[in-house]
């Protein structure tokens, strides 16, 4: 690069005699463009540089991983043929011996942690996790926390949540960048409170205003349904919220849960203000088989919105009593055809189950 340089130079230097032939407009005009000409050089040449560097580190990566990977495998090799030192042990003897001195090395080791962690399951997954934090490498994660980089901040607390070590500096994470208006720290702190199970997993919900993202929706509700029974929250709490897709997925949450808790909160959005909230709360009542409701889900016969009543009478077909097939009768008279069939088909869905528990009731010859 320097040779290119001097020549640039002497070219320039013995040029200069004979751009004073020139006018000032050419003679400006030739100097831009060697210049151009140079800068155009050292950015090539910048680039080849970084270029070389990235192959040099992805090298150097492939082979850390690998003898890091050698060292944990000849660990859990070696622990099954003994029983004095857990294959745990073992791995920290061998790193201690080769330590990890560099950010790269430790950045490696976590990362294959995790992903060790994702392949293995029972005591397997968890002594991934203890390796994790006896090498020491919950120190890394935390102090990514502390970074102006939001990069940083990502990374650090989607490794803590992935490996499952629950931190005050993790939790306080979770407590206050969920409403951050970084957006992808806040999507990525909702989803890792879900994922390691923190109490104030979806807080969020209370202040949203926009609606959530298909993605983080997906996300959500992914994490949630991976979460253990004793972890899942009483979703009840976020039944005030007011925005569209927020109530959806709450109210979607309670029905696949089953938190027939939220039955007598779930009954007064039958009269909220848009009516695309009280078809997700048809729904949600119809899935939890709330047979005492019918009788406020009928009052959402009157509507105009045809969409609504045509979900309203498939809840009563599905809830209703008896009686309440009498009561649809009317409906059978509607200028709709797609009420009218709805009304029809719930009327012998609510007479079939009706005959049927009447043939429940009745007792046999054999029993009198």
């Amino acid at each position: 690069m320097k040779n290119i340089l001097y020549q640039a130079y002497y070219i320039g230097v013995a040029h200069w005699e004979s751009l004073k032939d020139f006018t000032a407009e050419v003679r400006y005009f030739m100097l831009t463009a060697m210049l151009l000409i140079l800068l155009s050089t050292i950015l090539i040449m910048v680039l080849y540089l970084r270029r070389l560097y990235l192959l040099s580190r992805e090298k150097k990566e492939k082979e850390l991983k690998f003898r890091f990977q050698y060292f944990i495998y000849d660990a859990l090799v070696e622990s099954s043929k003994q029983e004095v030192l857990s294959s745990t042990d073992l791995i920290v003897n061998k790193f201690k011996r080769h330590e990890l001195n560099s950010s790269l090395e430790k950045q490696l080791m976590i990362d294959l942690m995790i992903e060790l962690k994702k392949s293995f399951s029972g005591n397997s997954k968890k002594q991934f996790q203890h390796l994790y934090l006896c090498l020491g490498l919950h120190h890394e994660s935390i102090a990514k926390l502390s970074s102006r980089n939001i990069s940083e901040k990502i990374k650090g607390v989607r490794e803590l949540s992935e490996i499952g070590y629950n931190c005050a500096e993790l939790e306080i994470a979770f407590k206050e960048w969920q409403t951050s208006p970084y957006t992808l720290l806040a999507d990525e702190v909702k989803i890792a409170a879900i994922r390691s199970g923190s109490v104030h997993m979806l807080s969020f919900l209370t202040q949203q205003k926009e609606p959530l993202s298909d993605w983080l929706q997906i996300q959500i509700r992914y994490h949630l349904k991976a979460l253990p029974d004793e972890k899942v929250p009483a979703f009840l709490h976020w039944l005030n919220v007011q925005e569209y897709s927020s109530i959806k997925l709450v109210l979607e949450m309670i029905a696949i849960y089953k938190q027939e808790d939220a039955i007598e909160y779930i009954t007064p959005i039958l009269h909220h203000a848009d009516d695309a909230i009280k078809i997700e709360a048809v729904k949600a009542l119809e899935s939890l088989e709330a047979r005492k409701q019918t009788g406020a889900i009928f009052n959402l016969l009157d509507t105009d919105n045809e969409v609504l009543k045509i979900k309203a009478i498939h809840a009563i077909g599905e809830l209703g009593y008896a009686f309440h097939a009498n009561l649809l009768r009317p409906l059978l008279f509607q200028h709709s055809p797609e009420v009218r069939k709805a009304a029809e088909q719930a009327i012998v869905i609510i007479q079939s189950k009706s005959s049927f528990h009447k043939v429940l009731a009745k007792p046999h010859r054999s029993s009198l």
